[in-house]
C-alpha cells in the first residue's frame, strides 16, 4: 500500500499532494515543500508527527511517473510546478 500526503488534509489552502510507495519519501517531499512553499523552516518532531498523521493509505504508486522535478525522491509524485528538492 502506498502513502499520500496533501496540505489540504492539514487545513492548508494548498493544492500540494505527494504519493509514493515509500513513506519516508512522502515525508521527505512534504518537509521540503513545507520549507519552500510555506516558509516553515523548523521541522521538529511534533511537525513530523503531524505530517505522518495526515498521511493516507492509497493504492500503490508503482509504475507512476513523477510529475515533480527530476530531483524529487524516486517514486514520489507531486503536481507540476512544485519547488525542486535541494
Amino acid at each position: 500500500m502506498a502513502k499520500s500526503f496533501a496540505c489540504k488534509d492539514m487545513g492548508m489552502q494548498c493544492g500540494f499532494e505527494v504519493k509514493s510507495d515509500n513513506e519516508d519519501e512522502v515525508l521527505e517531499y512534504a518537509q521540503l515543500h513545507a520549507q519552500k512553499a510555506h516558509n516553515i523552516q523548523s521541522i521538529d518532531a511534533a511537525m513530523v508527527a503531524k505530517l505522518k498523521g495526515a498521511m493516507k493509505d492509497v493504492p500503490s504508486a508503482a509504475g507512476t511517473q513523477p510529475s515533480a522535478p527530476a530531483a524529487a525522491p524516486s517514486g514520489a509524485t507531486a503536481p507540476a510546478g512544485t519547488p525542486p528538492t535541494a
